[in-house]
């Protein structure tokens, strides 16, 4: 099943945001996904089982290194990207 998920990792009492952000995309692009980064989120479209099972990954080993706060929301129908068309982007 397609879907949209917009993601924000935040660490907790760290210096740097970079690692984390990182490690979400990572896990993304290790599963073919790819993700659009932006300045206060990370947009993906895709496969749901994949993009929850990056989050999961991403967000596993971003706790294990601090504390961390993972935002996420989800769309199934319509899932959307940032390039065209509607106040979301595209409908696929």
């Amino acid at each position: 099943m397609i879907s949209s998920a917009q993601v924000s990792m935040y660490p907790l009492r760290q210096e740097h945001v970079g690692p984390a952000i990182e490690m979400v995309r990572l896990a993304f692009e290790a599963r073919g996904l790819k993700p659009e980064i932006g300045p206060m989120s990370t947009h993906v479209v895709g496969e749901g089982d994949l993009i929850f099972a990056a989050l999961a990954e991403a967000f596993a080993k971003a706790a294990n290194e601090s504390e961390v706060v993972l935002c996420q929301e989800g769309a199934r129908a319509p899932c959307c990207t940032r390039d065209e068309g509607g106040p979301f982007g595209a409908v696929l």
